[in-house]
């Protein structure tokens, strides 16, 4: 998906909103990364340190969006701007909502 020297950008999209893939919360219940991304995590400690430091609730979903339309901060950006900064998005995306499922084991 990310190799080729034209990304399918719209493959990604489609993968972020919709495709659960493994991801199951229950056998009826699927998650999705957009779903991670757009989780209200606060009253969480790490999510509310996040969003003290000044990133919005929305921070994740906003900017993930961007990257993968090529709109916003990400307008005009090369191809190994957008493809370095998804990849690593969705790595704090997953690290960000790992938190919260430690928070709520504990």
């Amino acid at each position: 998906l990310w190799r080729r020297s034209s990304p399918d950008y719209a493959k990604a999209k489609k993968i972020y909103r919709f495709w659960a893939g493994n991801s199951c919360k229950s056998p009826t219940s699927v998650r999705t990364l957009q779903g991670f991304a757009r989780a209200d995590l606060t009253g969480e400690s790490f999510a509310d340190k996040f969003i003290a430091g000044g990133f919005p609730a929305t921070f994740w979903d906003a900017v993930i969006l961007a990257a993968l339309d090529g709109t916003k901060e990400f307008a005009g950006a090369m191809r190994t701007k957008r493809v370095t900064s998804l990849k690593k998005l969705v790595v704090g995306l997953c690290n960000f909502y790992a938190s919260h499922e430690l928070e709520s084991a504990i």
